[in-house]
């Protein structure tokens, strides 16, 4: 106890020792003493309450974590993706590697591809199922990754397609409506049904 008493003496000596040389301003002694005790008062006389534990961490200007909304419903789920049959197109359940050729995967199941017509489309041609289809789930038709006119102009400029006769009366159709989009005996891809003129579109007459 005794101990104790004598360096609490120490202690405050040496504090007052350090604010005699320091200078007695109220602006230098309000500084030493916030430097060794918590709730000194500040300058103005208001009292400044302690603050426990550790001091906050610094702030950001990064703005707060965007909590996602609930995701739309799909339209379209591939069979195999919807029933976890993984291996049906993959190396392993755990893997990412596709057992054989895109090509190859996909008319394993769709067999009527193998029947040859005199016409294909370019990316059927190639192998290329996923340009056009999304292989696990779609928010479209036949798990096409967006809309089909869409996806035919990324392809095929709109302008040029526009100028052909058929193809701008029927601007607000589908261009599978008369296109076959794999493969067909006729040019251009054209199904059976499209051999019949298309009808023009009613015009309104001018007032």
């Amino acid at each position: 106890m005794i101990h104790l008493r004598k360096w609490s003496w120490i202690l405050s000596g040496g504090i007052c020792a350090m604010l005699l040389i320091a200078g007695c301003t109220s602006h230098t002694k309000h500084k030493w003493l916030t430097f060794f005790f918590d709730g000194v008062p500040g300058s103005d006389g208001a009292s400044v309450p302690a603050q426990p534990g550790s001091p906050p961490a610094e702030t950001t200007n990064l703005p707060p974590v965007q909590v996602p909304s609930a995701a739309e419903p799909l339209v379209v789920v591939h069979p195999p993706y919807a029933d976890r049959k993984c291996i049906a197109c993959h190396a392993s359940n755990y893997s990412q590697r596709l057992k054989d050729e895109v090509s190859t995967i996909c008319i394993g199941c769709h067999k009527a591809f193998l029947v040859k017509a005199k016409f294909s489309h370019a990316p059927m041609e190639d192998g290329q199922c996923t340009l056009c289809h999304a292989p696990h789930q779609a928010k479209e038709k036949f798990l096409l990754v967006k809309d089909s006119r869409e996806l035919c102009f990324d392809c095929h400029e709109p302008e040029e397609v526009l100028k052909i006769k058929a193809c701008g009366q029927a601007e607000a159709r589908t261009c599978t409506v008369c296109h076959d989009p794999h493969q067909e005996n006729r040019r251009f891809l054209l199904r059976a049904r499209a051999e019949k003129p298309v009808p023009a579109p009613n015009k309104t007459p001018d007032k």
